[in-house]
């Protein structure tokens, strides 16, 4: 039986047995490089997944804190402008 070897690696079976087992073991390695390779890669992307969302945590929440300074900010500005004008008024 010559299940889970590649297209390319036929050449290496016609010798018999032993050449079939041979390519059976070195496509296996092969697979469990790859497999190891792609599970290291896929941990790094949750990590930075993680590390992304905390940043976006912190992002939100300076945001807020920018949008209620500016709220302040503008209260602020309407208290000044009403005081002037009823000083106006008094000193009229």
């Amino acid at each position: 039986m010559m299940m889970g070897i590649m297209p390319g690696e036929w050449d290496t079976c016609v010798g018999g047995t032993a050449n079939c087992q041979k390519a059976q073991e070195l496509l296996e390695a092969k697979v469990e490089q790859r497999t190891a390779e792609l599970e290291a890669q896929k941990n790094g992307w949750k990590a930075r997944s993680r590390s992304d969302s905390a940043c976006s945590w912190r992002l939100s929440a300076f945001t807020g804190k920018l949008i209620d300074a500016s709220r302040q900010a503008g209260q602020a500005e309407v208290a000044s402008s009403v005081l002037h004008n009823v000083g106006n008024v008094l000193t009229v």
